[in-house]
């Protein structure tokens, strides 16, 4: 055990939950990630509290959630862990898994992360000596039987190196490798979880390298090779180059994709509400979720969404079934087909001629919102950088007549000046007097009905 006197561990002070330190039994610890950035100096705006106690845990976060008037969700009850949810934290109490902490410490993935801190006598736990190694900045695993037993921390070890900017134990990486092969085992939200993370930043891109190379990628983008993985860095690059070229396109480039996600359910599948008010604590475990994603760095971008798109089969319909092998949105799906779609259209543009009016007016309807990922993809693939910013300048005036048209006229108004019937004529000729308008040949509805009206005599 470790006194706490000459460690700050402010972040885990009581004075910092939602609930006093009264509400918890003794003994009961604080464990995981919260310990871990506690003593590594990490803050976060939104805390997210782990507890294990040897009895009555979800009793406990039961009483605390009906005091606060707080979101409640039973996670699991067979291994009895229970989730409390408060506007700016979440808390997630467990049963002590086996008859002492130290034997749950010791079914950990990492030993960074099985360091535990008992609030009542302020004391740290550290049997496997975790706190030597945050203090080396390494990532070692505690027993190579927890890596088999739950796969999916095969790959957690390159998502938390990336986050900590740690070293992955060559020892540990060496066990990895062997067991590559039970990653496919994992169910697929789980395993997009963790690679969103590593798309998401710019931390992540060396260590999507390193799992590669460890055979932790290949079941699921079988046809990513080493220049794939390169073009993840050069996608990084490139992303810096358009915002220094274009300071504006930043806030495109990084918005988020507006859908709702597997990790945004992250607790509220297979779970039940305890408490009288379920509509609530449903929403609750979404929010938590949502809260625990973003904090994670679980973060979509049209960046991460072009960096997904270079591992994927450059053929649309495999590419189409790896997308939902991972069980990405259909938001998602669509935004890399998108990508895959289009970019031999700009690798193809001569440097000198460029897209000419209407092709470039076509690529606007088609790309739509997706615009920014096929950017800075293109860039990252070699279409020059001159030829993009005239692009991404019409993309960034709202009413651009190419990137943006407005309709001179309806359907309906094309139906009734011209007596025509309902069908794809009218789309047709909507389609074309959008154009002409975008060239600059037509200016007004009735510039526009008079060349509805050529057309149709043609």
């Amino acid at each position: 055990m470790y006194a706490t006197s000459s460690i700050s561990l402010s972040v885990l002070s009581p004075q910092t939950w939602p609930f006093g330190l009264q509400w918890l039994p003794q003994p009961a610890y604080l464990v995981g990630g919260v310990v871990r950035d506690a003593l590594l100096g990490r803050h976060a705006d939104y805390l997210d509290l782990d507890f294990v106690m040897p009895e009555k845990a979800v009793e406990t976060a039961q009483a605390i959630a009906h005091h606060h008037k707080a979101g409640f969700v039973l996670l699991d009850a067979e291994r009895q862990i229970a989730r409390v949810v408060f506007e700016q934290a979440t808390a997630d109490f467990a049963q002590q898994m086996g008859s002492s902490l130290e034997i749950d410490l010791q079914r950990r993935d990492f030993t960074v992360n099985a360091i535990a801190y008992n609030p009542h006598t302020e004391e740290l736990i550290d049997p496997l000596e975790g706190f030597v190694d945050l203090k080396q900045s390494s990532i070692r695993m505690v027993a190579s039987e927890n890596l088999r037993e739950d796969p999916l921390r095969l790959l957690r070890a390159y998502r938390q190196a990336a986050q900590l900017g740690f070293s992955l134990d060559a020892e540990t990486r060496a066990v990895i490798r062997q067991f590559s092969p039970y990653l496919s085992q994992v169910a697929a939200e789980r395993i997009q979880s963790e690679l969103n993370y590593l798309f998401g930043s710019v931390q992540g891109t060396p260590w999507l390298t390193a799992a590669w190379q460890d055979g932790l990628l290949q079941a699921w983008f079988p046809q990513a090779t080493a220049q794939s993985l390169a073009q993840i860095a050069a996608i990084d690059r490139s992303a810096i180059s358009l915002v220094a070229a274009c300071p504006s396109f930043k806030a495109e480039l990084y918005a988020s994709l507006r859908h709702t996600t597997k990790a945004s359910r992250k607790g509220t599948k297979n779970s039940s509400s305890a408490t009288g008010n379920k509509s609530a604590n449903s929403n609750s475990g979404v929010e938590a979720g949502a809260a625990k994603a973003k904090l994670a760095g679980d973060h979509r971008t049209w960046i991460t969404v072009a960096k997904l798109a270079s591992l994927l089969s450059p053929d649309l319909a495999q590419a189409e079934v790896e997308l939902l092998t991972l069980k990405y949105s259909r938001a998602e799906i669509q935004a890399a087909l998108t990508i895959i779609k289009f970019l031999p259209q700009l690798q193809a543009v001569s440097v000198t001629a460029g897209l000419s009016c209407r092709e470039q007016y076509f690529l606007f309807q088609s790309v739509g919102p997706v615009f920014p990922a096929l950017m800075v993809r293109a860039l990252a693939v070699g279409v020059p950088i001159s030829v993009l910013l005239g692009l991404i300048e019409r993309f960034l005036t709202p009413d651009d007549p190419v990137a943006h048209p407005m309709p001179l006229v309806s359907g309906q108004d094309l139906m009734t000046h011209l007596k025509l019937a309902a069908g794809p004529q009218i789309g047709q000729l909507l389609a074309e007097i959008q154009l002409a308008r975008a060239e600059g040949l037509i200016t007004t509805p009735a510039n526009a009905l008079e060349l509805a009206a050529k057309m149709t005599k043609l």
